[in-house]
């Protein structure tokens, strides 16, 4: 057409943009070789789950030490996809030194260094998944299960499972600026108990669900709880906090778990038999 070779520059379709991730590491996560990383590089997505730039990922740790005392399935960690109290813990005791892998393959097997003797012997290992993460995202049913079906759960648990209900591919409009290391640990400040009796004060110790708007008095204020409205419990902004009832609460996302508690079931019966 006359127009030159390479007169607007050379194409490289693996040219990475910012944000996204390149193909060889898509190649890494998608195969369960993995892709290692700093804990900086992760972001906290506000479902709570894990990302590492515009993907969805699972984390785990790369070099496990057996020990002769200990059974090999009792020493291999566990992998991660949510932000629970274990990463949480970790992180606050200052335990993340230890080198990271992320991965998005579907079955559980992952790519680790096992070191038996001192000696590392790269190999493929299936691994279980974290019994927190489960808890406290939280994943669908796992919360209304107890005994041998809870246990059964558990083991036969795959990341596929994850990824049918949490797409591996995560759009973002703006690249989180709170990574895995630099943002607050979600959890509660230590004057939480004088923050919350305010915010329901302020309300009047009313549920602030407009559809609701039940008012809890005397023993009954104890049903009355405080929400977090973006899931961040570090974020105390009065317009981040919200007044609802149990059952009210109980219906936010990642809040179903409250409805196995004691308190849920007394309060239903109460709301039932019209005593509140």
């Amino acid at each position: 057409m006359g127009i030159s070779q390479n007169s607007f520059g050379n194409f490289n379709p693996e040219t990475p943009t910012e944000g996204r991730l390149t193909l060889e590491e898509l190649k890494a996560i998608d195969s369960g070789v993995g892709l290692e990383v700093d804990l900086g590089d992760l972001t906290f997505l506000q479902d709570g789950t894990l990302a590492l730039k515009d993907r969805r990922v699972l984390l785990y740790i790369r070099d496990i030490h057996i020990f002769r005392n200990k059974s090999i399935e009792d020493s291999f960690p566990k992998y991660h996809f949510y932000n629970c109290s274990t990463l949480q813990r970790m992180q606050s005791m200052n335990r993340f030194h230890s080198k990271y892998k992320v991965a998005a393959e579907m079955t559980g097997v992952f790519e680790m260094n096992v070191f038996t003797d001192k000696r590392p012997n790269n190999q493929k290992v299936a691994l279980r998944v974290c019994i927190c993460c489960l808890k406290e995202l939280p994943f669908p049913d796992f919360g209304t299960l107890t005994g041998q079906p809870r246990k059964d759960y558990i083991t036969e648990f795959k990341p596929k499972h994850f990824f049918d209900n949490f797409p591996k591919r995560h759009n973002f409009t703006i690249i989180p600026k709170k990574s895995a290391m630099t943002s607050p640990l979600n959890t509660y400040p230590v004057n939480w108990d004088q923050i919350s009796k305010g915010v329901k004060e302020r309300a009047g110790w009313r549920c602030m669900n407009l559809s609701c708007n039940r008012l809890l008095v005397g023993e009954h204020r104890k049903y009355l709880h405080v929400h977090h409205k973006n899931g961040d419990r570090s974020d105390i902004s009065s317009s981040n906090l919200i007044s609802l009832c149990i059952d009210c609460h109980c219906k936010e996302p990642m809040h179903a778990h409250l409805r196995s508690s004691p308190d849920y079931n007394k309060y239903k019966v109460l709301v039932f038999t019209k005593e509140i």
